[in-house]
């Protein structure tokens, strides 16, 4: 009895094999459990790892423009206006972008690239152009491969009749006093958008009456996985998928093109 009590005595956490040589085997099920967690660290860890550091390319990317909003709402505050988005001559020649324009809006260390910056030259001027080299990195999304030292990844939304931000609101009448704008979209990000920031280059809505050409639309917004970042005038920051971004900037063409075809009906 006593050796029939030993032989079947395991641990509780035990399951018992028997060897052809009738030897008992214990084989540990939480051991067993500890080496499956360990192999499943070792297997999982760079995958975690990388989708942790995704998602902190991702936040940062929209914490840009995020800044970028709130910079332009503080400009807007001063000047009642959102800053041309590209500012003309009295010619009407391209000089500078909204990216120079709200430099002050952005912190010390901008608006000091911005005092060096001559308003009285073209962006492409001797003196301009190599300041291009100097953006700052609030402008270059951390995953974009064409976000070099002076090609931006953030465009505005620009309404092609005028130059202008298309969600700045048209001016009050009488009858209007608060006037909405006829889209909120300020600020999208575009991959390799191939525009240097301190350019007067930006995506172009309001061309057409139908939907927007697909040529004046990006091949690719960005490089994140979950989609590309816009930012309205309110600050609040939306993350698309490609079809959705289009779909959203498509809207705004619609809308952008009716309200100026309104403007100029007599």
């Amino acid at each position: 009895m006593a050796d029939r009590f030993a032989e079947d005595e395991q641990p509780a956490a035990a399951i018992v094999l028997r060897s052809s040589s009738g030897r008992k085997v214990a084989v540990c099920v939480l051991g067993g459990f500890a080496l499956l967690l360990v192999l499943a660290v070792i297997v999982g860890w760079p995958l975690a790892r990388r989708t942790f550091e995704s998602y902190l390319r991702r936040q940062a990317c929209a914490q840009n423009m995020h800044k970028i909003a709130v910079a332009l709402q503080n400009y807007y505050d001063e000047h009642g206006v959102y800053p041309p988005a590209i500012a003309c001559d009295a010619r009407g020649r391209p000089r500078h972008s909204w990216r120079v324009l709200i430099l002050p809006q952005l912190g010390k260390e901008e608006e000091n690239l911005y005092k060096r910056y001559r308003l009285d030259e073209p962006w492409d001027s001797p003196h301009n152009r190599p300041l291009a080299e100097e953006m700052p990195r609030v402008y270059a999304c951390p995953i974009d491969p064409g976000a070099t030292r002076a090609e931006t990844s953030y465009l505005a939304v620009v309404n092609a009749a005028n130059g202008r931000f298309a969600a700045q609101p048209p001016a009050p009448t009488a009858a209007t006093p608060n006037p909405m704008p006829p889209v909120d979209k300020l600020v999208v990000e575009v991959a390799e958008s191939g525009i240097l920031w301190s350019e007067p280059r930006d995506l172009l809505v309001g061309q057409t009456s139908g939907p927007a050409a697909q040529s004046n639309l990006p091949g690719q917004f960005s490089y994140h996985v979950e989609g590309s970042h816009l930012v309205d005038r309110d600050g609040d920051c939306a993350l698309l998928r490609d079809g959705q971004m289009r779909a959203a900037l498509n809207a705004a063409d619609q809308a952008i093109a009716q309200a100026n075809g309104e403007d100029d009906a007599p």
